[in-house]
C-alpha cells in the first residue's frame, strides 16, 4: 500500500471517530440540537511518528486520538450568567489530534516473504522469523555500510541470532551487536578483511559462537566477547591483529584451533568455568610474548602448561 493511500485511510478513520465522539458528547450533556451550545473544536493534523532503531511497521495511533477527543473540555466559564450572548464571543478549546501515518523506508525482507515496500533499495537484511518464540535470525546482510548496528527488533520480533555466513566476506569495519543476540552462526563473519572491532552491547550474557565465526579477519583488533557457552572450532583462526581476549566467567568450551594464528595476541584470560579446550588452540607463529592468565589447576592452566614456551607465559589469578 502506498504512503498516500495509507494517509487517506488514516485521516478518514480519524474523522469518523472524531465525529462519533463529538455527537456522543453532545447527547450526553443534553445539548444536542441547541443553537447556542458552545463545544470544543477539533483540528485533525497528520504527522510522522519518530522511528526508533529497528522499527519497521506502519501504524496509526487511533487509540491516542480517541483519548485526546474524549478528554477535550469546554473552556466556557460556567459561572458566566451574562444573558446578552451577542456581546460575548464563545470561548472554544481546540484539541489538535495527531494521526501517525509513518511508513517504512528501511524495512528488511523476510527470507520467505516477498516485499511490497516503496523503497526496496534501502532494505538491509534478509531474515527468518520464528513465530513460536517471536524471534528473528538474520540470514544475510544486504547493505554496504562500513559501520553496522544490528537492531534489537525487526518487524516487531526480537533479533536473537546472526545466521551462518550472514556477513561473510562483507566490507564492514565495525559492528555493534545487541544483548538480545544469543547465537552467532558458523562462518558468520568469516573473511571480513576490513573488520577491526566487534562490540557487544549491554550486560554480560551467555552466547554461542559457531565454527569459523571470525576466521580470517586479519584486521580484527578488539572484541568484548560475552560469556560463551561454546566458542567453535577455528572461531578466531587467522585474526592476526587481535591483541587481547578476555573470556568472561561462564564461558564453558573453547573449540579446536580457536586462536591459532593470532600472532599479535599478547594476553588471554581463561576463567575456571571453562571445562573444555580443544587441540591446537594456541598454535601458529607469534610476533611477541603471550600471557595466559588463568586459575591454577583449571583447564586453562592445563592448556597453558601444554603450550608453555619462551613466547607463552602463565600468570595465575586467585
Amino acid at each position: 500500500m502506498k504512503k498516500t493511500t495509507k494517509i487517506i485511510i488514516a485521516l478518514g478513520v480519524a474523522l469518523l471517530i472524531a465525529a462519533t465522539v463529538l455527537v456522543v458528547s453532545l447527547i450526553k450533556n443534553g445539548d444536542f440540537g441547541k443553537e447556542t451550545t458552545t463545544k470544543p473544536g477539533y483540528s485533525l493534523q497528520a504527522t510522522k511518528a519518530p522511528l526508533t532503531t529497528g522499527e519497521t511497521e506502519s501504524w496509526v495511533d487511533l487509540e491516542q486520538m480517541a483519548s485526546e477527543l474524549a478528554t477535550a473540555t469546554d473552556t466556557t466559564d460556567p459561572s458566566d450568567t451574562t444573558t446578552d450572548t451577542t456581546a460575548i464571543a464563545p470561548v472554544v478549546q481546540t484539541t489538535i489530534v495527531y494521526v501517525y501515518t509513518e511508513y517504512v523506508t528501511n524495512a528488511p525482507i523476510t527470507e520467505n516473504t516477498s516485499s511490497s515496500f516503496d523503497e526496496p533499495e534501502l532494505q538491509e537484511y534478509k531474515y527468518t522469523i520464528n513465530k513460536e518464540n517471536r524471534s528473528v535470525t538474520i540470514t544475510k546482510y544486504l547493505g554496504d555500510n562500513a559501520s553496522v548496528w544490528i537492531p534489537e527488533k525487526i518487524a516487531g520480533y526480537t533479533v536473537t541470532g546472526i545466521g551462518d555466513k550472514s556477513f561473510q566476506k562483507q566490507s564492514l569495519k565495525s559492528i555493534c551487536i545487541p544483548e538480545t543476540v544469543t547465537y552467532i552462526g558458523n562462518n558468520a563473519f568469516q573473511d571480513c578483511k576490513n573488520l577491526t572491532s566487534v562490540t557487544f552491547l549491554g550486560a554480560p550474557y551467555t552466547i554461542t559462537v559457531g565454527n569459523n565465526a571470525f576466521q580470517n579477519c586479519p584486521k580484527l583488533k578488539t572484541i568484548n566477547l560475552p560469556a560463551a557457552k561454546t566458542i567453535g572450532n577455528f572461531a578466531f583462526d587467522g585474526c592476526t591483529s587481535l591483541e587481547k581476549m578476555v573470556l568472561e566467567y561462564g564461558t564453558e568450551s573453547i573449540g579446536e584451533y580457536c586462536f591459532r594464528g593470532c600472532s599479535s595476541l599478547s594476553l588471554i584470560e581463561i576463567p575456571d568455568s571453562v571445562n573444555y579446550i580443544g587441540n591446537g588452540v594456541f598454535g601458529g607463529e607469534r610476533k611477541g610474548e603471550l600471557t595466559i592468565r588463568c586459575v591454577q589447576g583449571s583447564k586453562g592452566d592445563e592448556a597453558a602448561q601444554k603450550y608453555s614456551s619462551e613466547t607463552i607465559k602463565i600468570e595465575y589469578v586467585y
